[in-house]
């Protein structure tokens, strides 16, 4: 079985000095057991005093999941960004896994790496989850 999922979102807000456009675009794609997904976002604020430039920010990202068994799901992504200036750049990578340890309770764990500018940044996430 094949299925595609496609969303769209977009808002404006104006508070009276500034007006902030968002926009979002996105496409999923399952096959089986896997599912690729794309994404590309964008804001824009004007006025408020906000110069053009600082206020842009567009990014960009794709994952990729796989169902290994009942239990077991692993995953990734990338994500990368910048806002109106070369000096605000980031790319986010991450890879993590879920595994059902009985109904209703899940365990995961979660890598990151992040490079924002001239800050790295690298953590692991350990959770756990219990539905009644």
């Amino acid at each position: 079985d094949i299925s595609f999922t496609v969303a769209a979102a977009s808002s404006t807000v104006d508070n009276g000095s500034a007006e902030t456009d968002r926009t979002h675009y996105g496409a999923s794609v399952t096959a089986g057991a896997i599912t690729v997904g794309v994404e590309i976002n964008s804001m824009d604020i004007t006025g408020g005093g906000v110069t053009e430039s600082a206020a842009d920010y567009e990014s960009s990202g794709f994952g990729l999941s796989y169902v290994v068994s009942d239990t077991l799901t692993v995953g990734g992504y990338s994500r990368t960004g910048e806002t109106g200036t070369a000096a605000d750049k980031f790319e986010e990578t991450a890879l993590g896994a879920v595994y059902t340890i009985a109904s209703g309770l899940t365990t995961s764990i979660t890598s990151t790496t992040s490079d924002i500018d001239t800050v790295n940044d690298s953590r692991v996430v350990i959770g756990l989850n219990a539905s009644f």
